[in-house]
């Protein structure tokens, strides 16, 4: 519990920290966001009246440490505000995409550990083979595809070519289970496929080093299987890295994700995070920021535990 707590209390400044510059940086942006809004409601060109009436109604007439530290107030609440070109609350329509947004991550690091742990598991244990040197160099061609790259390329060949699987759109789930399974299979993989080559690698190298300790010969010498001292004892001393890593990728894979979900119409947060920009709906853009910081310092945090999990020394060390 005192590991928690450490750790904790190491990652909420970092919160803090991210909301502030992002709501300090969102400010620096050319153009007046009330003669925005109002050209965007109104034909006819704004008033003085009209913009001091609207600059007070969404406290733009404040300093912006003292908008910051009255967002901050009421976020601390659940408030996050309200959203300047739809009048939609923040929280509502955060509250609508997240779970989106959640089962594609879900999904595409689910279909990256399915795939890089075994394979950096055979390319450790067969280091320098034929097989290894073939997996290697494709994973270093498939770093070198960016992800916009890979979804199209994935929709030429499965949604086009093949018609296997359906190049855009969403499905709700409770509507229909499996079109909604289908509808994220691409980009899951699309993401999850970017992720592979790197998360491959590290295990590999872990894998390597780990198969010369002593307790692995010794594993050996008792007649214990290949698959056995390979998953038993030489996997989990060899996941730190890897574990690490797969939090660290948390950031790319929101990347990812902004990018998917706009390539493939798919209606998460991260098409709410451009299209928000696009409007110049700073308080949208803000709740959005808010809520991928949250996730990244939810994620480190999860990240950190499970290093305690996989070694009690390290909580007991903290």
């Amino acid at each position: 519990m005192q590991y928690f707590k450490l750790k904790l209390l190491h990652l909420i400044p970092v919160f803090f920290i991210v909301t502030f510059a992002s709501f300090m940086m969102l400010n620096l942006l050319p153009g007046d966001l009330v003669d925005a809004i109002l050209l965007d409601e109104e034909s006819a060109p704004p008033t003085e009246e009209d913009r001091l009436a609207l600059a007070k109604e969404l406290n733009l007439d404040k300093p912006v440490i003292v908008r910051y530290a009255l967002w901050l107030g009421n976020m601390l609440t659940g408030d996050l505000g309200r959203s300047y070109v739809t009048s939609q609350p923040v929280t509502e329509a955060l509250w609508q995409r997240i779970p989106i947004s959640l089962e594609l991550m879900v999904m595409s690091q689910i279909l990256a550990i399915l795939i890089s742990v075994p394979l950096g598991v055979m390319s450790g244990y067969y280091a320098n083979s034929t097989f290894d040197r073939t997996i290697s160099t494709g994973a270093f061609g498939l770093l070198a595809i960016p992800v916009f790259i890979a979804g199209t390329m994935l929709i030429w060949v499965f949604a086009i070519m093949l018609g296997w699987l359906p190049s855009s759109g969403h499905w709700a789930m409770e509507e229909d289970f499996w079109r909604n399974i289908e509808g994220f299979i691409l980009p899951a993989l699309t993401i999850g496929l970017v992720e592979v080559p790197v998360l491959m690698r590290v295990l590999r190298t872990d894998i390597i080093t780990t198969l010369q300790e002593d307790y692995i010969a010794l594993a050996k010498s008792k007649g214990m299987t290949t698959s056995y001292i390979m998953f038993h004892h030489a996997l989990r001393p060899s996941s730190f890295s890897y574990v690490t890593l797969l939090g660290l990728q948390l950031g790319n894979l929101i990347t990812g994700s902004i990018v998917v979900e706009t390539l493939f119409s798919i209606p998460g947060v991260g098409q709410l995070l451009i299209n928000s920009v696009d409007n110049r709906d700073e308080i949208m853009v803000q709740g959005v920021i808010t809520f991928v910081a949250l996730v990244y310092v939810g994620m480190n945090l999860a990240v950190d535990l499970m290093y305690a999990v996989l070694d009690p020394r390290v909580a007991r060390r903290a």
